[in-house]
């Protein structure tokens, strides 16, 4: 079987969707380009498929090889979702660790980043504040949230859907289920 042109644009879009999983929340931009270029290709390269294949056992073929992409995807999304919070923790851990002090020893409440509020609101020192404005700009943390023993850093999210990871100092059995990263961080 040689493979053509349509084959090639199905395989890509394919490992490009699979691949996509990894920038879930370093870089989110680059997530969701990936992602809907995956999307669009797959579908372009699948439908050439169908229209172009003069067999129906090739039709069949590339079916199932779309098919197992899709049970690729399905097996590998959550393990490279962690894999990529867990490269965010290690590429950011000093800097998460420090912001975890300050962040720890202010009273409960929602701080943000960047706002004008942010002293005001958990009395922080120009150094705490200097430690977490860095967070924010090298780390890409769009906002920190504190209540009870967790600590919320956003890395993406929209009006009411936000993705980032947890620093739980005691994880509680009546809250919700997280998934574990590495020693006290999950997602």
């Amino acid at each position: 079987m040689k493979l053509s042109f349509r084959h090639i644009i199905l395989i890509v879009g394919i490992l490009m969707i699979i691949l996509s999983f990894i920038f879930f929340s370093r870089l989110n931009s680059i997530y969701i380009k990936m992602l809907l270029t995956g999307l669009f290709l797959a579908g372009i390269g699948y439908i050439l498929i169908l229209f172009k294949e003069k067999t129906f056992k090739q039709k069949i073929l590339w079916t199932l090889i779309l098919f197992c992409g899709v049970v690729i995807q399905f097996l590998t999304e959550g393990y490279l979702i962690k894999q990529s919070y867990s490269i965010f923790i290690n590429n950011n851990y000093q800097l998460l660790i420090k912001a975890n002090e300050i962040i720890i020893s202010k009273p409960e409440g929602i701080y943000g980043l960047n706002s004008t509020t942010e002293k005001s609101l958990g009395n922080f020192s120009e150094d705490e504040l200097s430690i977490l404005a860095t967070l924010g700009e090298k780390a890409k943390v769009l906002f920190i949230s504190k209540d009870n023993n967790r600590i919320f850093y956003c890395l993406s999210g929209a009006i009411d859907i936000h993705n980032g990871v947890y620093f739980i100092s005691k994880l509680n059995l009546d809250e919700p289920k997280f998934n574990h990263i590495k020693d006290n961080w999950y997602y």
